[in-house]
């Protein structure tokens, strides 16, 4: 840019680096999952890693995002076997399964898991599980 100009402008360059925000530490930034700014690939990365479904369903269980509905979904959540501790232990239950859980967290939806026996009380009945 030529001398002339740059002092033309100046001004205008010296408002605006006056107005820029002060950057933030990592721990003033809230995440959110399911954030639409977050890439279905690093959802999908977590999951796998997290989650760690055995290789012959890696292939399927894809995680998908829709621009035109703003919709999370994950396929084939269904088809992992319920002797696949992560996903029917550690990060889910007998009823719900970790990738079913992901999928509703990604799309704000509250989790609960309805069934007979005993509650979180401890009383008899049906009721919320988790």
């Amino acid at each position: 840019m030529p001398p002339e100009q740059q002092q033309r402008v100046r001004p205008n360059v010296e408002a605006l680096t006056a107005a820029q925000p002060r950057d933030l530490d990592a721990s003033e930034i809230e995440v959110r999952l399911g954030t639409e700014w977050i890439g279905k690939q690093y959802i999908q990365q977590f999951m796998y890693e997290t989650l760690k479904p055995p290789p012959y369903l890696r292939e399927k269980i894809k995680v998908n995002h829709s621009r035109f509905t703003t919709e999370w979904s994950i396929t084939c959540k269904g088809s992992v076997s319920d002797s696949e501790i992560a996903a029917y232990t550690t990060y889910g239950t007998s009823r719900v399964n970790a990738y079913k859980i992901l999928e509703n967290s990604l799309n704000f939806r509250d989790v609960r898991v309805y069934g007979r026996g005993p509650g979180r009380t401890g009383a008899a009945g049906t009721g919320t599980n988790l």
